[in-house]
């Protein structure tokens, strides 16, 4: 099983490199790639990207392209991708070293066709943090008709 993580970005070079840090630092024996699709930033984001591929090029990818917005930058992050799930990281966004190894835990345990998880905003101007549920049903499996 293979995970392609598509991440976008648009003028995100102070906050791309903790993305970045994270995904690079998985502790998973599943196989992952993350397709970094740049979306026209004028920005020094592109060098943050570059950086990042010239270290870790063995799972970054980057791609630049006119700014077009996030959803049809994700789905040309889509089209470059090879994995057998496709999982999406904001530039802004960070996560934990145990994510692909448990979403993909997950997925392949259920044989899910979809796998979420619960996500921590914080909103720095407004000094307020909240834990954002995805489910109130712990449970493995969810009957998604239901």
């Amino acid at each position: 099983m293979k995970l392609s993580i598509i991440v976008t970005a648009f003028n995100e070079e102070k906050y791309i490199h903790r993305c970045l840090d994270s995904l690079a630092k998985q502790k998973t024996n599943f196989d992952y790639e993350v397709i970094i699709v740049n979306d026209g930033s004028t920005d020094h984001t592109q060098d943050v990207i570059d950086q990042y591929v010239a270290d870790f090029g063995n799972i970054f990818s980057s791609f630049c392209k006119k700014n077009s917005g996030q959803g049809l930058s994700r789905n040309f992050g889509i089209q470059q991708s090879s994995g057998d799930y496709i999982g999406y990281a904001d530039a802004d966004d960070w996560v934990e070293p145990e994510f692909v190894e448990q979403m993909c835990l997950s997925a392949q345990k259920n044989d899910a066709d979809v796998v979420v998880c619960d996500v921590y905003k914080i909103f720095t101007e407004q000094k307020f943090e909240e834990n954002v549920i995805s489910l109130n049903d712990k449970s493995e499996m969810v009957d998604i008709a239901n």
